[in-house]
């Protein structure tokens, strides 16, 4: 019986587990919402630039609101099980992804979550 309990507790843990691709990412997405987890406070004031991401097959660019590039340098990225990679940035915790918006979650200084919403393919 025991045996039966963990083989389906494993069933449902592979089950749920989502595989994400790059495909499900690519285009440009807009951040509405960075919060500070640890004290439920935004960490990009009202009125503040807006920070924009446009994913590509191979790199990531960071866009200001206005559609200046933030950077010059583009960055490599992948994805490995439930998190983003991306090189000179770290990891960032998928927590939502669907064709409206990705909710990501990272502690680099502290822990922050950021909702983006598509803009564009």
């Amino acid at each position: 019986m025991k045996n039966v309990i963990l083989l389906l507790f494993a069933i449902l843990i592979i089950g749920c587990s989502r595989n994400y691709e790059k495909k499900d990412f690519l285009g440009s997405w807009n951040c509405i919402s960075a919060i500070d987890l640890e004290t439920n406070q935004p960490t990009i004031p009202e009125g503040e630039e807006q920070l924009m991401v446009e994913f590509r097959t191979d790199s990531l660019y960071l866009f200001d609101y206005s559609g200046m590039s933030i950077l010059d340098d583009k960055y490599a990225w992948q994805i490995k099980g439930d998190s983003v990679f991306i090189n000179g940035l770290g990891s960032f915790y998928i927590k939502e992804l669907n064709a409206k918006n990705l909710t990501v979650e990272y502690n680099i200084i502290g822990e922050t979550r950021m909702t983006f919403e598509k803009i564009k393919n």
